[in-house]
């Protein structure tokens, strides 16, 4: 980023495998970017069944974060770091005063949050309008699905 307001800049934090960054009902104390590794995001119900939201990655920012940091809501989800994860974490006033001043850092966040949001959309999509036997077979058929071991 041109304008100096590069996440890079603020320092990076490795966190072990199965590492929760996020509960249900807590607060979301800045805005985070994975420089590697990758995080699940699941919700679970009250008879402990999971559902998987979506991963976060390298490169990328947590959408329910982004949600959360803006909207002042808790989270509602859970974060959990799949393998040893390095992770940028920027602290709220700091956000918010980087989306004011910085056209590159305000559109790098609102990019991540619209794609992120889009392939929700698309996967909630796939799930309720789509048979699972038609999305086994079209993931098998795109070379996606099961491997010989």
């Amino acid at each position: 980023m041109n304008d100096n307001a590069s996440p890079e800049r603020f320092g990076s934090s490795i966190c072990p495998p199965g590492r929760r960054f996020s509960r249900p009902g807590s607060v979301c104390a800045g805005w985070i970017m994975v420089e590697d590794g990758s995080v699940r995001v699941v919700m679970t119900s009250d008879t402990g069944r999971e559902i998987l939201l979506y991963r976060v990655g390298a490169g990328e920012s947590c959408a329910l974060t982004t949600a959360c940091l803006f909207g002042e809501d808790p989270y509602a989800a859970t974060g959990v770091t799949e393998v040893a994860t390095r992770a940028i974490l920027i602290p709220a006033a700091t956000v918010f005063r980087l989306i004011e001043m910085s056209d590159s850092f305000r559109k790098m966040v609102f990019q991540g949050f619209g794609h992120r949001i889009t392939d929700i959309l698309h996967t909630m999509e796939d799930a309720v309008f789509h048979p699972l036997d038609a999305r086994l077979a079209a993931l098998c058929w795109s070379g996606q699905g099961l491997t010989e071991p």
